[in-house]
């Protein structure tokens, strides 16, 4: 049975525990009486530690498949300053007729606006054979599309930002928002500048052919940008030395050409030198870039900083020191690997360093085959994490001490000489990451969540996107789930406190 709170499911199961053992403890006599108070002892530790902080619970149901206007490629999951929240892949034109999934790739839609709770389209690119980009003159709608892209392209990540920190919309004017895309196919961050009533303008905000596939964006409050990017693949790949007779080596191995001249290739900010033909660098199949602040239109500049398996969800901390970034590999078709690392990161120079691991999910219970897509945090620096395919978004706390990886069945193991297997009680709830505590598991109404956003009026309510059901990739339509959370999301707060 689901509950809602694991602490008490906790107490409840070391309860019963006790009880059978001081009823039934086969030493029977004041020794198994004082085995009884030792458990007790133990169970009341326990209790008042931090490793029985897990709580279940469970999201609500926005829009399911039976009343949903957006498509199962939805994503980009973005809040503005009002705290109206936006999703792509919106599935209606501005009079209602449909568009098919594949033209949908570069619609914004609104989930919920600041006054009505309908969904509605916002932001629609125009297709080769559409007319120009139509606006959306409904200020409070909440689900709808405003963009329809001139060029066809894919988007897959948004983010709002101040307009202060971004540059102004080309011709001038006020009043305007504005937001950054990630545009999976063009290998591009687009900036995209709004206004009810007006036509959308769309401008490039940085670019590289290099870039590999920007999946998703992060805006800092001085308008630097970090942009993850993957490429899903059979077999994925951590950058690649490829010869000149298509040989391909890993990251790091030495290339020989003509038993001569040979080359070594090392990423992640280490130099690399090459001699003659023997090698090209190739991208490999995932990576990180920063885009650097500028006022100026066009004139942000791309830099790659890593290559690694394929990045996904993006985040930053609250206080801008720590950037979140997920990491999935895929082996023979398989999921074999999903983690979250943390890095220190500066923000006026864009550098990352000191790599540390945050989250191994086939160390933390075996969910690595349920990837990890969209981040987010709140103004406390919890992260909220969606789980791809496990239904569920699974929220972290940044900072634990060293005794908090201490689980209370490892206390009850050294607190009693009996074998283990009698005491087993706590499998489903003392699981910790290396470093990270986790804190919560909010349960969808969705198998494959791809994006999450606070927004609402408070910047508290957490919207949830991904395909309906348990609905295969390509398949199905897409769904929206809410959580009242306890603190208001970064984002959100950042476009309140800077203009």
């Amino acid at each position: 049975m689901e509950m809602e709170n694991g602490v008490v499911a906790v107490a409840a199961h070391m309860i019963l525990v006790v009880m059978a053992a001081c009823v039934s403890d086969p030493l029977g006599g004041s020794m198994g009486a004082a085995r009884g108070q030792l458990l007790l002892a133990v169970t009341l530790l326990c209790l008042a530690s931090p490793c029985h902080s897990v709580l279940y619970q469970n999201a609500t149901a926005l829009y399911s498949g039976a009343d949903s206007n957006f498509g199962t490629y939805i994503e980009g999951c973005t809040v503005d300053r009002s705290g109206a929240v936006y999703a792509l892949n919106y599935l209606r034109n501005f009079d209602g007729t449909a568009i098919k999934d594949t033209d949908a790739r570069t619609t914004l839609g609104v989930i919920t606006g600041r006054h009505s709770a309908k969904q509605s389209l916002y932001f629609k690119t125009a297709a080769a054979r559409d007319a120009a980009a139509h606006p959306n003159t409904d200020v409070n709608s909440i689900t709808a599309i405003r963009v329809k892209a001139t060029t066809p392209g894919q988007w897959n990540g948004a983010r709002f930002a101040p307009p202060s920190v971004l540059p102004p919309r080309p011709g001038g004017g006020s009043g305007y928002s504005t937001a950054l895309i990630a545009d999976q196919t063009a290998h591009k961050v687009i900036q995209a500048w709004f206004k009810a009533g007006e036509a959308p303008v769309l401008r490039t905000f940085c670019a590289s052919v290099d870039m590999v596939e920007p999946n998703d964006v992060v805006v800092a409050s001085n308008g630097r940008v970090f942009a993850s990017g993957q490429r899903y693949a059979y077999n994925n790949v951590v950058g690649r030395v490829v010869a000149s007779n298509g040989r391909v080596f890993a990251s790091g191995q030495r290339c020989a050409y003509n038993n001569v001249v040979e080359a070594v290739l090392k990423f992640e900010g280490a130099s690399s030198r090459a001699t003659g033909a023997c090698l090209r660098q190739s991208s490999g199949d995932g990576d990180l870039w920063t885009c650097s602040p500028t006022r100026t239109v066009g004139a942000s500049k791309a830099t790659r900083l890593l290559q690694l398996g394929r990045t996904n969800g993006i985040e930053l901390s609250p206080n801008e020191t720590t950037l979140y970034l997920s990491e999935a590999l895929n082996k023979d078709g398989q999921k074999y690997s999903a983690q979250l690392w943390r890095f220190k990161v500066d923000i006026k120079t864009g550098a990352v360093s000191d790599k540390r691991l945050f989250v191994d999910f086939a160390a933390l219970d075996g969910t690595q085959g349920s990837v990890v897509d969209g981040i987010r945090v709140d103004v406390k620096g919890n992260l909220y994490v969606t789980r791809n395919g496990g239904w569920e978004v699974a929220v972290f706390a940044p900072n634990v001490r060293a005794d908090d990886h201490v689980s209370c069945r490892n206390k009850l193991e050294t607190a009693i000489t009996a074998p283990l297997s009698r005491w087993r009680v706590l499998d489903d709830v003392d699981v910790f990451a290396p470093d990270a505590r986790l804190l919560r598991r909010i349960r969808l109404n969705f198998k494959s969540p791809t994006n999450l956003e606070f927004g609402g009026p408070d910047g508290k309510t957490l919207y949830v996107v991904g395909r309906c059901g348990d609905a295969a990739w390509t398949q199905g339509v897409g769904c929206v789930d809410t959580y009242q959370a306890p603190a208001a999301g970064r984002s959100w707060t950042l476009l309140q406190n800077v203009p």
